[in-house]
């Protein structure tokens, strides 16, 4: 299975250029949370690809809209109405052994990862936040929904784990004790290929995570 989403935003090109390229024993699983509502994208996919799509998956945290359950059915009966009964539902994002349980009537397919690692892991995401417009030789603002558009700055105060997360080139707002934060977190150490600041040694970097960690205990 391999699912693939397009950087620029139309996310169908995406779709039917995976279809072109792949040989045709590779499942078509669309991820259909990407702009639009999941009930949306997965009929413009079934529209788009037809009886070569084998399934949909849902990637939306509950808390995007509260009830996954509630999404999944509605993506079944809609997709079920408009005469495509084959199409399968994957879940993922966070899916643990209840969710199966509650889902396992609705769901053919389930992506696991985090509730079975061991040892517990750190839940992250990667999301592309802009995408380089060659006609205008601008960056452009574009996420998934859920997400926050455009590149961000992260500021913190000082003795402090508070963070302000802010547009890349606004100015943070002042501290609770009126000082200014600390400079920005995100800096650059590689600049194509070169390096453009020093690499902080083991034991920088060592004593810089003793120090915020007292700041975690308060």
């Amino acid at each position: 299975m391999i699912v693939f989403r397009h950087a620029t935003g139309d996310h169908t090109l995406a779709w039917a250029w995976f279809d072109k390229v792949m040989p045709s024993d590779v499942p078509r699983i669309v991820l259909v949370d990407t702009f639009f509502d999941e009930r949306e994208e997965s009929m413009i996919a079934a529209k788009l690809l037809g009886n070569k799509l084998y399934g949909v998956r849902l990637d939306t945290p509950s808390s995007r809209r509260g009830n996954m359950e509630a999404i999944a059915r509605e993506v079944r009966w809609t997709l079920d109405l408009a005469g495509y009964k084959n199409v399968k539902i994957l879940v993922s994002g966070g899916v643990d052994e209840d969710d199966v349980v509650k889902l396992r009537d609705v769901v053919d397919m389930f992506g696991v990862g985090t509730s079975i690692a061991f040892p517990p892991s750190v839940d992250i995401s990667m999301d592309i936040v802009e995408a380089y417009d060659e006609k205008s030789g601008r960056w452009v603002p574009i996420t998934k929904r859920g997400k926050l558009p455009g590149f961000k700055q992260v500021y913190r105060c000082r003795g402090t784990l508070d963070d302000q997360v802010v547009p890349w080139d606004a100015e943070p707002a002042s501290c609770p004790d009126g000082s200014k934060p600390v400079p920005p977190l995100l800096r650059k150490f590689v600049d194509n290929g070169k390096a453009v600041e020093s690499i902080p040694s083991d034991q920088e970097i060592r004593d810089y995570v003793l120090d915020q960690l007292k700041y975690a205990e308060m």
